[in-house]
This record gives C-alpha cells, sequence and structure tokens, in this order.
C-alpha cells in the first residue's frame, strides 16, 4: 500500500509540474536598420495615375543589414508640387529579407510645379512578414530619398535614378 501511495504522490507531482511549467520563450533581437540604396524606378503615367512598375537598388555597402531593394507603388498625378502615394516593397540582406508595406501618410512631393525636377520621398514602412534571420520581424522604419522626374505629361513613361534610406529598428524572434 505504501509503494502505490508513493507511485501516486509521484504521478500526481509530475502530472501537476506538466500544467505549471511555463514554455521558453524566444528572445527578442532587436536589428537596427540604417541603409542607403540607390537605383532605377520605372513609372508610367496617365490623366489620372502614377504606376511605378519597378523599383530595384542595391546598397553600395556589402556590410549593410539589407543590400537591395525591390517593389512597386502607385500615386494619384498630383494637383499640386505633393501627392500622396503607396506601395509594397521587399528588402534583401545575406542572412534574410523583410517584406513591407508603404504606411497611411507616405508623400512624394516635387521641388518646382513643371519639370525637371526633384522628387522627394518621406515615408513609413511597416514591416509585414521576414525571412531567415528576420523571421517574424516588426516594426516601422522611415524612408527618406529623391530621385529626378524628366516629364509630367499624361502618357510619360520613364526610368529614373533614386535614392533612398531606410532607418529604424526591427524586433525579430
Amino acid at each position: 500500500m505504501i509503494r502505490m501511495m508513493k507511485v501516486a504522490t509521484a504521478v500526481a507531482v509530475a502530472s501537476s509540474m506538466a500544467f505549471t511549467a511555463t514554455p521558453a520563450t524566444a528572445a527578442v533581437k532587436t536589428v537596427k536598420v540604417n541603409v542607403t540604396l540607390k537605383g532605377d524606378l520605372s513609372w508610367t503615367s496617365t490623366e489620372s495615375l502614377i504606376t511605378v512598375s519597378s523599383v530595384k537598388g542595391t546598397s553600395a555597402k556589402k556590410t549593410d543589414v539589407f543590400t537591395s531593394l525591390t517593389g512597386t507603388g502607385r500615386a494619384a498625378v498630383p494637383s499640386s508640387t505633393c501627392t500622396v502615394f503607396a506601395g509594397d516593397g521587399v528588402l534583401k540582406g545575406k542572412t534574410g529579407t523583410i517584406t513591407f508595406t508603404i504606411a497611411t501618410g507616405a508623400q512624394a512631393c516635387g521641388a518646382a510645379d513643371a519639370a525637371p525636377a526633384m522628387v522627394n520621398v518621406d515615408a513609413k514602412a511597416t514591416v509585414k512578414s521576414g525571412t531567415g534571420a528576420y523571421k517574424g520581424a516588426t516594426g516601422t522604419l522611415k524612408i527618406k530619398g529623391n530621385f529626378l522626374v524628366k516629364s509630367v505629361a499624361a502618357g510619360t513613361k520613364e526610368t529614373d535614378q533614386f535614392t533612398v534610406t531606410f532607418t529604424g529598428d526591427l524586433k525579430t524572434k
């Protein structure tokens, strides 16, 4: 009888430990991002819409967290020197990628009403997902950049060189 009580007690203790044990949580890591990329921005326009069919850029520093950028976007043809825009993109590094969307409120503003004109971009990128070392990534990155447009006429099809800088912190698991 004593032996059965010891076994029953051991089983009861083991069972209660299984229910009260807390699972190990993955440590959250912060990844500092400060990368400048340069490349080509291809777009077309109609009377009312600007469609960015391709954004392709690279970092000059191979030691940067992210070394390449791809993306697409769209904006209304501006009635003044500024317009809001939206888009999606991917930043790729040696140890993984992040996919992002341009957050509401992004602006592209021309330095003049007529082309050629420098267009300055001010936006935030909200991280949607990540792969590799950035799996489970979350965060918002600031985006500042510019490109020179040659024409603003409807029916324009251009490829312009751009420079853009992403800064901020990512949280990964």
